[in-house]
């Protein structure tokens, strides 16, 4: 994914970049199916002004291409301090509660998506090469 998807390096660029303040960790967690999340979740923690930890689980059989750009644009939008609560109050397109305490966004949406179509394109790419 690093290595053939533009969005998923820009993704890792800006996690990296706030690297001081953020601990990201990505586990599995087989008991997603059962929820409203999905096969994917991440639950925000601030143990400090300014910190976040962020805990992204995904579904073992999950599509990670996916799930994992998808909770990672989750993620940048915490760093970016992005009032997902009044977003979705004031009803602003894009964003929406999908359940107790979380929202989802068409941003998340979108960028795992287009990390899919850069990984299927770069494999179509390789196919015509040969």
């Amino acid at each position: 994914m690093l290595q053939r998807s533009a969005t998923f390096r820009d993704q890792c660029r800006r996690i990296a970049a706030a690297a001081t303040r953020l601990r990201v960790r990505v586990r599995p967690n087989l008991s997603l199916t059962d929820t409203k999340s999905g096969h994917s979740i991440t639950v925000f923690h601030r143990p400090a002004p300014g910190v976040i930890d962020a805990i992204v689980s995904l579904h073992p059989i999950a599509d990670a291409t996916l799930w994992l750009s998808h909770e990672f644009e989750h993620v940048i939008e915490q760093i970016e301090n992005t009032n997902l609560a009044e977003l979705s109050r004031r009803r602003k397109l894009g964003v929406w509660r999908s359940s107790e305490g979380a929202y989802e966004t068409a941003r998340a949406i979108r960028a795992g998506r287009a990390v899919v179509i850069e990984l299927r394109d770069y494999r179509a790419d390789d196919r015509v090469a040969e």
